[in-house]
């Protein structure tokens, strides 16, 4: 598994923005960055160029959340012999509605972003917009464990840390909001959409950023895919449900990359499971006739695909259960 930060995310640095779009086009520019798309996928194909990853024969799956999503879409458009399963959290691309702030900063990019940095505060950060609060995660469910609380506030200061302490921080994240086309990739997911491999896409049922009502639009481009829903989760369901999303990923990247499935629909039935003991002692379910496990520190349903027969055509269909609704 290869995870890094992009440009100005995380521990990545953050090179050096150019104020004004068609940085080749402008000769002040000309030595910074872009922070389009295209930028984000020469990062990752350099990347794995650097690590001797392109040439190999590697079956590569993607794995993007929310802008993450998007450019994943983008290097699978760029590079689609190198994408044999796509993972996408919450994917950008069709965001619904363009606030006032991002028409402002769109009509004003060189401008606004060299001074953000020495206008932004904290408050114009909504938290709720990024974390479900406590009240609302725990009605009609269970509450948040410690742990996922744990995830939720060290999310909220890193995402503060890097947009008000960290050097260009802000300025990188404003380009980014720019020249990223947020809402509308559909170009873009319609080409990766044409390629047979495997989607899985996974979504928070209360996301206000990119609601669940996008997942719909999303989901229609691609004629193999999965849409997996979490419950009690908002934009962060990597952070605010942890074990379930992680655990569902792992078990979606053990099937082949050939993999059919009998179903993207909703209304897919449930795996028949049967209780089982794992090493520990800890009871735990799996399918009567699934070929994969995954051993959970609790009990708790998962993506587990189901394979009837194997295949090695891209004709054969696999059937697969999966849980749609997860708590």
């Amino acid at each position: 598994v290869l995870t890094y930060d992009m440009y100005g995310h995380g521990l990545s640095n953050a090179p050096p923005v150019a104020h004004c779009r068609g940085v080749d086009k402008c000769c002040c520019c000309n030595q910074r960055a872009a922070y389009d798309l295209g930028f984000f996928v020469d990062q990752l194909y350099f990347l794995m160029e650097h690590l001797n990853l392109i040439d190999r024969g590697l079956a590569i799956s993607l794995i993007g959340f929310s802008f993450g999503g998007a450019v994943a879409i983008s290097f699978a458009d760029k590079n689609p012999e190198l994408c044999q399963r796509l993972v996408l959290l919450s994917p950008a691309g069709f965001i619904p509605n363009k606030p006032l702030s991002y028409r402002l900063l769109h009509c004003c990019p060189c401008c606004i972003i060299p001074l953000a940095q020495h206008c932004a505060c904290s408050c114009i950060f909504a938290r709720d917009k990024f974390v479900m609060p406590q009240q609302q995660s725990s009605e009609g469910g269970e509450p948040p464990t410690e742990a996922e609380v744990e995830w939720q506030d060290m999310f909220w200061r890193r995402v503060v840390w890097q947009t008000l302490v960290k050097r260009d921080g802000i300025s990188s994240s404003l380009a980014i909001v720019d020249r990223v086309p947020f809402f509308d990739m559909a170009a873009e997911y319609s080409r990766v959409g044409e390629h047979p491999r495997p989607v899985l896409l996974i979504w928070g049922v209360n996301d206000q950023v990119n609601p669940l009502s996008v997942a719909s639009t999303v989901r229609s481009f691609f004629s193999n895919v999965y849409l997996l829903r979490v419950q009690n989760a908002a934009h962060l369901t990597l952070c605010e449900q942890p074990i379930v999303t992680c655990s569902s990923i792992l078990s979606f990247l053990n099937v082949p990359t050939d993999f059919r499935f009998r179903s993207g629909k909703q209304e897919a039935p449930p795996v028949q499971q049967e209780p089982m003991n794992t090493a520990n002692g800890a009871s735990t379910t799996r399918s009567s006739r699934s070929a994969l496990r995954v051993k959970l520190p609790h009990a708790r349903e998962v993506f587990i695909p189901r394979h009837e027969v194997p295949t090695l055509h891209r004709d054969r269909t696999l059937e697969c259960d999966i849980e749609t609704s997860i708590n």
